[in-house]
């Protein structure tokens, strides 16, 4: 029996006509044939692959960026199977903390965690400290798409400890960068002693 997919895609302002966006996400997506859509930016609404490809032809985005609405809809549906969740990471850092909380008391049983961080704008610092929370406890990649470079790139693959990525994450502001920090990323999952405040104070 196939895994159930989810792709939960940020529909935000910031991603409105940008055309990197908006082509990577469908880039992404060629590789998957089955699966459902949820489109989120400070609402959650179900769609489907074929609204989601007239959305990124016509590259539209509105609303603020609120990635609870996402765990809201995963513990509510009590999803199970994997979830592809698509960002510019343009968030601010209360919705991240509101999202952690969230996490703290409510149940998600899914099984594994895709995320793509795509550069909606030049200079757009490449943060992924949104995705820290989903990433406690949950096996997990993490792909960055950059204006700059040709080729996206892999920022954690099965997880690192939690200092470690968190460091990494917040100061990573170019593909380059990363590169540079490779040696950073070790294959530990990162542990249940995820904390916001040390999110925020690094």
């Amino acid at each position: 029996m196939n895994m159930k997919l989810l792709v939960a895609y940020d529909f935000s302002g910031s991603t409105y006509s940008s055309e990197f966006y908006h082509e990577t996400v469908q880039k992404v997506l060629e590789h998957y044939d089955d699966y459902d859509v949820v489109c989120w930016n400070h609402d959650l609404l179900k769609s489907s692959k074929e609204n989601l490809q007239n959305i990124n032809k016509k590259r539209n985005g509105t609303g603020r960026t609120m990635p609870i609405k996402v765990a809201e809809y995963l513990s509510n549906t009590k999803f199970e199977g994997r979830v592809i969740l698509i960002t510019d990471g343009m968030i601010s850092e209360s919705d991240v903390y509101d999202l952690d909380e969230y996490l703290k008391t409510h149940e998600i049983k899914i099984k594994q965690i895709t995320c793509h961080i795509i550069q909606s704008q030049k200079n757009q610092k490449l943060d992924a400290t949104v995705l820290a929370p989903f990433l406690r406890d949950y096996h997990y990649d993490v792909t960055l798409h950059s204006l700059d470079h040709n080729e996206s790139v892999s920022l954690a693959k099965g997880g690192c400890s939690y200092d470690e990525f968190i460091k990494m994450i917040q100061n990573i502001n170019s593909i380059e960068e990363f590169e540079n920090k490779y040696y950073i990323i070790c294959t530990s999952k990162i542990p249940n002693t995820y904390s916001y405040s040390k999110l925020t104070h690094i």
